[in-house]
């Protein structure tokens, strides 16, 4: 997950890099409530940083698309884009990478904005990590079944007396470990009911 909560890309028309880039720091410092400027990543990056939170401002003379690109790959979670237009109308254009929403914002409504944006990021993130995780968990009654769950590459979730024989013989013939023992919310008794309270719910998988 990204250490930043927005990153800043400069649009810049003919001799009016100065001007972009003053506008570029002004939102920068709106948002994060603070205007430490730090380099990073190179000649052409900074991170503004402050109370709220950090930024990052490409402030390389290339194309947007070119940075749009860039940043997508990268994992950016809300990119701003300003340029001379926005200048002029005191906006910013906001978009959301997750959900490709994308507002021509008034530079007043830009800090609830990204906060909104992010948080919906991490929901959405957090949201699809759970959907994968329980995907890809098998309830195992035996430890037959563990083996036939690991080797198909997937969590195996197994009621486990303690014993550290069974630990032993999981390695031996599958080459899988217990990870952890997950909290209950994180696996409901739909999926597994102990059938002895004394014993705990373990998480299986194989070493890769």
């Amino acid at each position: 997950m990204s250490e930043y909560m927005a990153t800043f890309l400069p649009i810049y028309g003919k001799d009016n890099s100065e001007k972009v880039n003053d506008y570029v720091r002004s939102l920068a410092s709106e948002l994060t409530g603070g205007n430490t400027e730090v380099p990073v990543q190179g000649e052409y990056f900074r991170a503004i940083v402050g109370p709220k939170g950090k930024v990052l401002i490409d402030f390389r003379d290339a194309r947007l698309g070119e940075k749009i690109w860039d940043w997508e790959q990268s994992g950016y979670p809300v990119r701003i884009e300003c340029g001379e237009r926005d200048i002029e109308n005191n906006k910013c254009v906001a978009v959301s990478r997750i959900s490709g929403e994308k507002l021509i914002l008034d530079r007043e409504l830009l800090g609830d904005t990204v906060t909104r944006m992010h948080s919906e990021w991490q929901k959405t993130l957090l949201e699809n990590s759970r959907k994968r995780l329980m995907e890809n968990t098998v309830a195992c009654e035996t430890l037959e079944e563990v083996g036939i769950a690991v080797e198909a590459g997937k969590f195996a979730i197994y009621e486990w007396d303690k014993n550290p024989e069974m630990e032993k013989e999981i390695k031996d013939k599958w080459k899988a470990t217990t990870r952890c023992i997950p909290f209950d919310w994180q696996f409901t008794d739909d999926l597994l009911t102990l059938k002895n309270p004394e014993n705990v719910k373990v998480i299986i998988a194989r070493n890769f």
